[in-house]
């Protein structure tokens, strides 16, 4: 069997591939580079607010089984 003709991917890290997610997550319409500028905006204009939103729900609603932070109340 010849090998496959397919050029191999390059080979990303787990943040690098998490953060092209939530990059893709902010608005499926926008170019990347437009969607990394509005990301680098949003954490400096909200983080702390962010923080802050992150640490109450997770005081009031907690984590699901794989330690994500509910992100509004959930029925135990």
């Amino acid at each position: 069997m010849p090998s496959s003709t397919k050029p191999k991917r390059e080979t990303v890290d787990f943040d690098t591939r998490r953060l092209a997610g939530i990059l893709a997550a902010l608005s499926p319409n926008d170019p990347p580079s437009t969607l990394l500028l509005e990301l680098k905006g949003l954490i400096t204009d909200k983080g702390e607010a962010d923080l802050g939103h992150l640490d109450r729900m997770e005081r009031e609603a907690g984590r699901d089984s794989e330690g994500y932070i509910y992100l509004r109340r959930v029925a135990r």
